[in-house]
């Protein structure tokens, strides 16, 4: 049982997912957009759309947003596969309809995948990830994405969305180098626990699973998906500096969020 489910948090999720307010309509899906516009999109043979066999696996799927706008891009809906520990969010209406769906738990997902499916090799050409890998302490994050990188093809893509760490405005900059676990009320009340890594924690994560990062940026309400603000640690420890000396918190955009684009690495020195 997850989280939801024990905290009987899920309808108030879903109808938060899905309200005009919501965090990924207002900001997340715009650097999804952006992405696979801009990215994905400058590869000659997807310039046109996706063929019928471009395959997306969506880490920590919820209800299935970001397939769905997978979809409505044009990707086939029986080559998306989303997963997520929660099978209410699984089997909720929203979820789109044709798009493969399994139950288990991301930080093992190379073993979710490999049970249900033990005679077929599955390999994707886009991974994603919104607002999961917050949740996952260093470990299970290095974890999962060398599982991601077996399960992608020699040229696939991978996108990333977490909360921007300076959202939880750290008083020293020793502690945002060791930030430990940290209870969140969420817009949905419930209390989530976010294993805290700084910026350079997600980038060696990446380099360790041995992902090439092509890009990175922030984004949050009001402004542009690729924005350049406290993309790096030293921006951040200027932040920190300047609350501790102020004693007021900086103004931070709303819903303010990582992102990092990633290809799987085609080379090996």
């Amino acid at each position: 049982m997850s989280a939801f489910e024990r905290n009987g948090a899920t309808e108030k999720y879903i109808e938060y997912a899905h309200s005009p307010e919501n965090a990924w309509t207002l900001v997340e899906r715009p650097i999804f957009d952006f992405l696979l516009e801009g990215e994905i999109k400058r590869i000659p043979k997807y310039r046109h759309g996706f063929p019928l066999d471009y395959s997306a696996l969506d880490l920590g799927t919820g209800t299935g947003r970001v397939i769905q706008m997978l979809i409505e891009q044009g990707v086939n809906p029986q080559s998306v596969l989303g997963v997520d520990s929660n099978n209410e969010l699984l089997n909720d209406k929203h979820f789109p309809d044709g798009a493969n769906k399994l139950s288990g738990d991301i930080a093992n997902i190379k073993k979710v995948i490999d049970s249900e499916f033990p005679d077929t090799k599955h390999v994707f050409n886009l991974i994603t990830s919104n607002m999961v890998f917050n949740q996952l302490n260093y470990g299970d994050y290095v974890k999962c994405l060398k599982q991601t990188s077996e399960l992608m093809l020699s040229q696939g893509y991978l996108i990333v969305v977490v909360p921007h760490p300076l959202v939880t405005m750290f008083d020293s900059i020793d502690k945002y180098h060791n930030p430990g676990v940290l209870e969140i009320m969420t817009p949905w009340g419930m209390l989530q626990t976010h294993q805290i890594k700084n910026i350079q924690d997600y980038l060696r994560g990446l380099m360790e699973a041995e992902f090439d990062v092509t890009g990175s940026g922030t984004t949050g309400l009001d402004i542009i998906p690729n924005d350049r603000f406290c993309i790096e640690d030293s921006y951040v420890w200027y932040y920190i500096k300047k609350f501790q000396k102020t004693g007021e918190k900086p103004v931070i955009p709303k819903h303010f969020r990582l992102w990092f684009a990633a290809k799987k690495e085609s080379y090996r020195v």
